[in-house]
């Protein structure tokens, strides 16, 4: 008996899983046991219904934020500079303190950039840990409910080198980093600053040996080096995890689509396969050595990939809801879920 393929129309033999025409799945009249999928279904309905406490969309607008903060405080404080130093003609003085605001202008406008900063570190780290979470109950969700759909022999077959892959590809653990740990190593020589000025202004320096202002000065640049190591290592991650993530997933995401289809699930609404761009390490951390405002475009890259990676799997997980019934869990109450 020939089945007709639901893509383009055309007719099959009905031991073929693709169409010989267009290559689609053909998808079969296959009576679906409600009763049997029934929890795998309701546990990808609550991995889905969490998205929007994990998968944070970061505005982009945060990091143009930074930059033009940082511009203007630079520019601000070059300007009133300039300004005390004609003055001083004028008024001729030994005081420094006559570059006070001009200090205090690029220190408030540095201090207020990097605080949006080490909260779009925190978000950064934090929403891949919680992402990552997410989706492994949803891949183990949705392998659980096409084995249990898979209820006879002749479905499992269809099935195996979907789920042989799916299981293989949810196999992979992806690493938890601790969101705080990374905000402190950024803002290491922040909180280096005041304790040296601290030190130098409250105690007379002709008091300080030698040694220890050399020590001092030592621990400050080692400290600023070591935060700035860490920050590329952190921008490492955040970049090759989430890139190597995303590839997974849409492996993932085919052989998910292509094994509910041969069960009998309805194709559901389209959706599109995104990749996310391979961006290098070593070319970034280059144009940063040698532009230093090349940082921002990273940041900038760091934080928009995720958005979109999210926004695409979106698109898969309401074709799922879609494919597999549609409903939605309203309310968890008492334990258990009601209508």
């Amino acid at each position: 008996m020939d089945v007709k393929c639901q893509n383009c129309g055309s007719e099959n033999a009905e031991r073929h899983i693709y169409c010989e025409r267009c290559g689609a799945v053909i998808v079969r009249p296959l009576q679906i046991d409600e009763a049997a999928i029934r929890g795998p279904k309701q546990d990808a309905v609550r991995a889905i219904d969490r998205r929007s406490q994990t998968d944070v969309i970061l505005p982009v607008t945060l990091v143009w934020l930074i930059v033009v903060l940082t511009i203007v405080s630079i520019v601000a404080s070059i300007s009133l500079s300039v300004l005390q130093v004609l003055n001083s003609f004028d008024n001729p003085s030994d005081s420094y303190w006559r570059f006070l605001p001009s200090f205090a202008t690029l220190s408030i406008g540095s201090l207020i950039a990097d605080l949006i900063m080490f909260y779009v570190y925190y978000v950064l780290v934090k929403r891949q840990n919680d992402h990552y979470a997410r989706e492994r109950e949803l891949r183990t969700a949705i392998i659980s409910l096409i084995r249990a759909a898979a209820t006879t022999p002749d479905r499992q077959n269809l099935v195996e080198g979907d789920l042989m892959t799916m299981g293989m590809l949810n196999s992979v653990k992806d690493r938890y980093r601790r969101p705080w740990f990374w905000v402190l190593a950024a803002a290491l020589p922040m909180l280096m600053i005041p304790v040296t000025l601290a030190v130098f202004i409250f105690v007379d320096y002709r008091d300080i040996p030698l040694f220890l202002v050399a020590v001092v000065m030592l621990g400050v640049i080692a400290t600023a080096i070591a935060s700035l190591i860490l920050q590329l290592v952190m921008f490492r991650f955040l970049g090759n995890t989430m890139f190597d993530h995303a590839m997974r997933w849409n492996t993932f995401a085919i052989a998910a689509r292509t094994a509910l289809s041969k069960l009998g699930f309805p194709a559901g609404k389209p959706f599109k396969i995104h990749s996310l761009p391979e961006r290098s390490f070593i070319l970034y951390l280059v144009l940063t050595i040698f532009t230093s405002i090349f940082v921002y475009y990273w940041i900038y890259a760091l934080v928009k990939d995720p958005n979109e990676h999210f926004t695409y799997q979106w698109e898969f997980e309401d074709n799922l809801l879609s494919a597999v019934g549609g409903f939605r869990l309203p309310a968890f109450k008492d334990g258990t879920w009601v209508p």
